[in-house]
């Protein structure tokens, strides 16, 4: 019943969701320490340069 797109695609939903949801909360928490840590827009450009 099953065409090999369909599984491939359950398959890789999850996968791409948890990747998806895990460069966010990065993102995020990266974006909320240079923000925290620095008070002006070069401290956190520079932070930013680092974590990458």
């Amino acid at each position: 019943m099953f065409d090999h797109n369909t599984l491939i695609t359950l398959l890789f939903a999850p996968v791409v969701a948890y990747i998806a949801g895990a460069v966010l909360f990065s993102i995020i928490t990266s974006l909320q320490e240079s923000t925290s840590t620095s008070s002006g827009p070069t401290g956190s450009h520079i932070n930013s340069g680092h974590s990458v």
